[in-house]
């Protein structure tokens, strides 16, 4: 079973106001950053490898539509609120994902890269289904 997103607040008293600082966003973004260098590494690998054009353009092209998503997430949050066509846009990409690279370890059998990046992504695709799932982050409610 999949345990909810997390998000840690830290409040620090000071005389009559309080500075509340937000650590990360929660799970969600540091899924969304790794997700991005996982795909733009993987497809300048494959380009500088094997010369794969549709390696660079897919791999650069789905890391900069989740850094996208990420920044929009990130945008969100800070108005303590969820941005659903971020994590609609990281859904698709995930389950893209899963479908390209799994049929390629099916039609090659090898682990890697092609079946690691589809358990990845597979696994990245069940966590934002979660999300959207759950109705995205859930907010504490403000220190007064």
């Amino acid at each position: 079973m999949l345990s909810p997103p997390t998000l840690s607040v830290l409040v620090v008293k000071t005389g009559d106001s309080h500075l509340e600082l937000l650590s990360l966003q929660s799970n969600h973004m540091l899924t969304v950053y790794l997700s991005h260098c996982k795909s733009s590494s993987g497809g300048l690998f494959g380009y500088l490898k094997k010369g794969s054009t549709a390696s660079l353009g897919g791999g650069v092209g789905a890391g900069l539509l989740l850094l996208l998503a990420g920044y929009l997430s990130l945008k969100s949050f800070e108005k303590r609120r969820n941005s659903y066509i971020a994590l609609i846009l990281e859904t698709i990409i995930a389950i893209s994902l899963t479908l390209v690279m799994g049929q390629r370890y099916v039609q090659t059998s090898k682990i890697m890269p092609a079946g690691v990046i589809a358990v990845i992504s597979v696994l990245m695709a069940a966590f934002y289904v979660y999300k959207l799932a759950t109705g995205g982050n859930h907010f504490p409610a403000k220190a007064e």
